[in-house]
């Protein structure tokens, strides 16, 4: 590989605590190592940084409306709410039954599946911030997005 944007590779990171949050979206360049011949990172750009948010546990929860005008497909769990999951965890890891029937391949080459866990609020702060420029920086590398997935 050589120097050049064609190299250039994005790296989200969200930290989504119970109690303190943040999101980070940097750049960087790949490039072939001449002695090892694994490929390095090299050049890392921070393009956005989210502050610490605090995100204690609430009763907040994640819908379409509050995430603004990003176009999110929602994917419901098997736990139909806050207690259910408490009261069962592995309720929460499953998809429910309806919507893993509704799924069908979007052939693409990037899914973005966006999760609150236990800390909504950080999702609810840093992802009208983050997802454009995230979705803008994979669309520029001409990768075939999925419509981003809502796994609340």
């Amino acid at each position: 590989m050589s120097g050049g944007a064609e190299n250039r590779i994005f790296l989200p990171g969200l930290d989504v605590g119970s109690t303190i949050s943040s999101g980070l979206l940097a750049a960087a360049r790949v490039r072939s190592s001449s002695v090892t011949g694994r490929m390095e990172l090299e050049s890392p750009e921070v393009l956005y940084r989210g502050g610490p948010v605090s995100t204690p546990f609430a009763e907040a929860s994640n819908d379409e409306a509050e995430i603004g005008a990003i176009a999110l497909r929602t994917l419901p769990t098997a736990a139909p709410d806050k207690r259910a999951h408490l009261d069962d965890p592995e309720r929460g890891t499953r998809v429910a039954e309806e919507a893993a029937r509704r799924l069908a391949p979007e052939h693409c080459d990037m899914q973005v599946v966006i999760s609150d866990g236990l800390s909504a609020e950080a999702i609810h702060h840093d992802i009208p911030e983050l997802l454009p420029v995230l979705l803008d920086g994979l669309a520029g590398r001409h990768l075939r997005l999925g419509q981003p997935i809502l796994a609340p």
